[in-house]
């Protein structure tokens, strides 16, 4: 319920000169925040623009709150209304390394950032040196939302908050004038997306990766790099482990809650007595445990952030949930991707020999075989198989690895679903299946193009296509969609 007074006057404190207003203000109980906003967002006309200390944003859980507010952003953005997040990037208070990764920049709304541009919404940050500290969201430019409410799932659940709606054109107005003095920093793509920094001797050892490919230790592997993710860089190597969100990071959270966590306390035992990555400092079963991550080369020692030798993983690996979507192969070759296509901050092609691949990882051909599989047919990856030799009694072909960005396959679902207003259903399963031929079924432009050809072209054509390049090799440079599309093209003539 939303109270309304009539107010003689209302000062904005921050400006030079404190306006009287007369207007309605409604006072908002804290429970209801998020839905009066969500409703202030989604009956916007004009424009959107919010200014935020902190957005929370965890799209593993797309009906939280926080997730509503933010697909309701991208769904104004995508109805034609102009939308703006600022959001806050500062620098924590007492001193810090310089040296320390993102120079002492707290990410606490990177994930918020990457969601929302990667759906088109512009986001800008203030500058590092600075507090962003204010909560408010504008509407039209003449409803003020503001108060104490963070975006989070603790402001809109369990803490003690107090916030208002002001519906005055001269109040917004003058709080828009004080809070466009803000910087707007818009970083670069990969800047704004928090790297997770592995040693590269975790991959190089055959008693670590190896082993755990070997031992099909999936969960093993999972558990160790949710924990360096969670790793704030404090000396001791220390993580409280929460353990209702690793169980979600490696497929686990359906189970009956105790029964997770006993098997989270035999990951931590094994990554402790099996394979020497950590010991356990505190363990309990109702309460997180706390772990000391111990150095890869001298496990006597504590674990640090590491400052060469490493490659990253992006935090989306997390985020959108390909920690737990992909099989233990999959994620393996993940992570030999992670390592060798890096240049910076750009993905680049890579190419070593299978051989190379299984003496210097020690896993074998067969992980290596379908964790690339496993990539392509998420289109995580390209793999372009080029021919080194013509004798056909030996044909020989090198493949090179060109990685993809990662995505959110609930947005690709999403997209899939929206072509049902076009096509029937029936219709994108079949041509889904059709690019299953060249490992394309999760690319959206790719089956674009075969729905195309599908309705030019009988479907016996599209079958007899597909048959033909099913029938070659994997490695078979023509097995490719440029080469389907050709022989569909050549049949129907």
């Amino acid at each position: 319920m939303i109270r309304k007074w009539i107010v003689a006057s209302i000062f904005l404190l921050a400006a030079p000169v404190a306006y009287a207003l007369e207007d309605v203000v409604e006072f908002i109980p804290a429970r209801n925040y998020s839905d009066n906003a969500l409703h202030e967002i989604k009956t916007a006309e004009k424009s959107i623009k919010i200014f935020m200390f902190v957005v929370s944003a965890r799209p593993s859980e797309p009906g939280s709150k926080v997730m509503k507010l933010l697909d309701a952003l991208v769904e104004a953005k995508s109805r034609g209304i102009e939308v703006e997040v600022h959001l806050d990037q500062n620098i924590q208070y007492g001193g810090f390394d310089s040296g320390a990764v993102d120079q002492g920049i707290e990410g606490k709304n990177r994930v918020a950032y990457e969601y929302l541009t990667a759906r088109g919404v512009p986001v800008y940050f203030d500058s590092p040196a600075d507090y962003a500290h204010g909560k408010v969201v504008l509407i039209d430019g003449e409803t003020t939302i503001f108060g104490s409410s963070n975006w989070s799932t603790p402001a809109f659940e369990k803490n003690s908050e107090v916030n208002a709606i002001v519906r005055s054109e001269e109040f917004a107005s003058q709080v828009l004038k004080d809070l466009s003095t803000l910087d707007r920093i818009t970083p670069k793509p990969n800047s704004a997306v928090r790297q997770i920094r592995v040693p590269k001797a975790f991959l190089a050892q055959e008693d670590l990766l190896g082993r755990m490919v070997t031992k099909q230790d999936g969960w093993n592997l999972s558990t160790y790099l949710f924990l360096l993710k969670e790793y704030d860089g404090n000396h001791e190597g220390r993580v409280v482990v929460d353990y209702d969100k690793l169980a979600v990071s490696i497929g686990i959270a359906d189970r009956p809650r105790f029964d997770y966590r006993r098997q989270l306390v035999r990951n931590l035992q094994s990554l402790q007595n099996d394979y020497r990555l950590l010991a356990i400092d505190k363990r309990g079963y109702s309460q997180p445990a706390e772990v000391l991550l111990k150095d890869i080369s001298s496990p006597t020692n504590s674990y640090s952030t590491p400052t060469g030798d490493y490659f990253e993983i992006p935090e989306t690996y997390w985020t959108y949930g390909w920690d737990s979507r992909l099989t233990l192969v999959g994620r393996t070759m993940l992570l030999l991707n992670f390592m060798y296509s890096k240049a910076g901050d750009q993905l680049t092609s890579w190419h070593r020999s299978r051989d190379e691949l299984q003496s210097n990882h020690h896993v074998g051909s067969a992980t290596l075989s379908f964790g690339t599989l496993e990539l392509q047919k998420w289109n995580l990856i390209d793999v372009l198989y080029k021919r080194t030799s013509d004798d056909p009694n030996n044909p020989r072909s090198i493949a090179i690895y060109s990685p993809n960005e990662l995505y959110d396959p609930r947005d690709l679902e999403k997209r899939f679903q929206e072509l049902e207003s076009k096509y029937d259903k029936s219709t994108i399963t079949r041509v889904r299946k059709y690019a299953e031929a060249v490992y394309r079924e999760n690319n959206y432009e790719d089956v674009l193009t075969l729905l195309d050809l599908d309705a030019k072209y009988s479907q016996a054509t599209m079958e007899k296509a597909v048959k033909i390049v099913a029938e070659k090799k994997r490695s078979n440079p023509k097995r490719t969609m440029g080469y389907l599309v050709g022989t569909v093209r050549r049949i129907g003539a």
